[in-house]
């Protein structure tokens, strides 16, 4: 009561303005301006943003009434668009109202950064999708401007009071639901692949079953924040059969969505948006691209096909097919026909068992036949650890290609134990091996179950192998190799760019071809130990960097009686043969044209040997 003041002073009670900040809410809590062209004003669900009964624009300043500050929205509910260009160019994006934040303010004007920086903040999940009003409070306390979201503790805020709106880029729902009808003996996940230069930040909300951990890697920015085309974002997960995965917030744009090894199924893809639905081509059996404009469902399903044959018999994995072979086969002997192109994985990669005699060939015609005259058996990306096919028994491979498909790996793509036949019309190709055999890695000791471990290169091509020692071939122990026919070419090595041999037996050619091959040292062959001989064929065209351009024999007999060695260079010395210790002997054939360009011995140069 003005009775009360004992004076005839007036004092005056004021209630500051507000102002209202739009925010968007990024990574980390970071907190950026929202700017559109219409006016700064937010629209929500097509209508205008309301506080206290009045349009609210960016930055506008509004009167604290006693009653308080009434929002009209609900946290979490309806979409807020934003007006459809905004002021740096990008396209409309859909965001939701998550909170509301306030914080002291001085006269600099400076807009808070962070989330972090708003002294308080509600978002309570309990007030998700409510439609009651969400109140700001303010009153003065014993002298002191203080505030209060509904029953919350009053708050002392000592500078201008600003309120913050602040929103998170809600962007579209993509669902992928992925189904496999059958059962085919796998135990691998299937590896998705989400690309997009949309893709713009590294978490994203997710729920759903049956994957493994999802992880976003963002789309690169270059100069002037321009997305760099070919360094799109992704987000890869691994699925099993009946996943149902929701991915949520991926912002508007073209997304490719890839299933890098679907092994041996043929995969299709149903896409459903609002009540249209649509069958996405499937490129290379594996990807598949779609616009995202709205909430989208992408159905995954992979038909097992059969890969390979016996007789009638026909087989999804070759671990099936072997397995026919012990239980059913007349003198364990049969021949499998590939069906398909195979991008093996690890978890059929078979072993044929020391009793076993397999022919492993392509099919001439099937109604299941989706290959080539060629079937090309692949290593699977993420097949990285184990030979493709461990060998035991007797194995001949004829008109079929195994492919290393360029995966880094310590294993060559058969480890042969047995007799190996490299026959007509087969190839073995294109790996990396960071250890012995880039092809075929022969090792062990003869037993009577084992009466030779051999390997026969009698037909087809060696080419593009890589490895430590042996680009194409490396043989230990009781091994014996014979090339009689057939084309090694292009493989690469430390020692030995065709064959390395470190066995107690031989190497022996008597036809093929063995050209262009490279390594540092013995360009074709490198005989640590035992005997090679030259009765047929050609050695031609081979390069070592250091001694041997054809082949370096550092502690084993090379005897040379027919064929040809010719064309080979050694950066040092012997461009044909160089020898350490033993005996070359020279009985016939034709060795011409040879290198040593920097050392000893155009054609042979000898240590101390005879």
């Amino acid at each position: 009561r003005l009775s009360e003041l004992g004076s005839y002073r007036i004092y005056y009670l004021y209630y500051p303005t507000l102002t209202v900040y739009y925010m968007l809410e990024k990574d980390n809590g970071v907190l950026e301006q929202i700017e559109g062209t219409q006016a700064g004003m937010i629209t929500y669900g097509g209508e205008p943003l309301v506080l206290n009964g009045q349009q609210v624009k960016q930055n506008q300043k509004i009167e604290m009434p006693l009653e308080g500050l009434t929002v009209t929205q609900s946290i979490g509910s309806g979409y807020v668009n934003i007006p459809p260009l905004l002021d740096n160019g990008d396209l409309q994006h859909e965001l939701v109202y998550t909170k509301l934040g306030a914080a002291p303010q001085d006269t600099t004007d400076c807009l808070c950064s962070n989330i972090n920086d708003l002294i308080d903040t509600v978002n309570d999940p309990a007030l998700s999708g409510v439609t009651e009003n969400l109140v700001l409070h303010m009153k003065v306390i014993d002298g002191e401007l203080r505030w209060r979201f509904e029953e919350e503790d009053w708050v002392a805020l000592d500078k201008w009071p600003v309120v913050y709106a602040i929103y998170r880029e809600r962007g579209y729902e993509l669902d992928i639901i992925k189904t496999v009808p059958i059962d085919t003996g796998y135990k691998e996940p299937f590896p998705i692949t989400v690309r997009s230069s949309a893709i713009n930040r590294e978490n994203y909300s997710v729920e759903g079953t049956g994957y493994n951990t999802i992880k976003a890697t963002p789309a690169r920015f270059g100069s002037n924040n321009v997305w760099i085309s070919d360094e799109s974002g992704y987000i890869t997960f691994d699925v099993q059969d009946g996943s149902i995965i929701k991915l949520y917030g991926l912002a508007p744009g073209e997304y490719t969505v890839e299933e890098t090894e679907n092994y041996n199924y043929t995969l299709s893809a149903q896409q459903k948006s609002g009540n249209t639905t649509t069958t996405p081509a499937v490129e290379n059996n594996q990807t598949i691209t779609l616009t995202l404009n709205s909430p989208t469902v992408l159905n995954l399903k992979n038909d097992p096909k059969y890969i390979c044959k016996i007789g009638s018999q026909r087989f999804y994995t070759l671990r099936d097919a072997i397995q026919y072979v012990e239980d059913y086969s007349a003198n364990f002997t049969e021949t499998i026909e590939m069906l398909v192109d195979y991008p093996m994985p690890s978890s059929d990669a078979p072993t044929i068992p020391s009793y076993c005699n397999i022919t492993l060939t392509t099919a001439v015609s099937d109604d299941y036949k989706t290959c080539g005259s060629t079937a090309v058996i692949s290593r699977s990306n993420s097949f990285t650890d184990g030979a493709m096919i461990s060998n035991e028994g007797t194995f001949t491979l004829a008109n079929v290609t195994l492919d290393g498909n360029g995966v880094s790996t310590a294993s060559p793509m058969i480890d042969n134990t047995g007799t190996l036949n490299i026959g007509s019309g087969s190839t073995l190709r294109n790996t990396n091996c960071t250890g012995k055999g880039g092809a075929v890695y022969s090792s062990g000791m003869t037993s009577a179950n084992k009466p030779s471990i051999t390997v026969n290169v009698n037909g087809g091509t060696v080419i593009g192998c890589r490895a430590v020692n042996g680009g194409g071939i490396c043989a230990e122990g009781n091994s014996t190799v014979v090339v009689s026919g057939g084309v090694m070419t292009g493989n690469q090595a430390e020692k030995g760019g065709a064959i390395y041999y470190a066995g107690d037996k031989s190497v022996n050619f008597t036809g093929g071809s063995v050209t262009a091959n490279t390594a540092l040292t013995g360009g074709a062959a490198y005989m640590e130990s035992g005997a090679a001989t030259v009765s047929g064929g050609s050695i031609t065209g081979n390069t070592a960097s250091g001694n041997g351009g054809a082949i370096y024999a550092q502690n084993a007999y090379v005897t040379i009686a027919d064929g040809s060695i010719a064309d080979n260079t050694a950066g040092g010395d012997g461009g044909a043969v160089c020898m350490e210790t033993l005996t070359l002997a020279i009985n016939g054939g034709s060795t011409e044209n040879n290198t040593a360009t920097n050392g000893n011995g155009g054609a042979f140069w000898s240590y101390t040997g005879s």
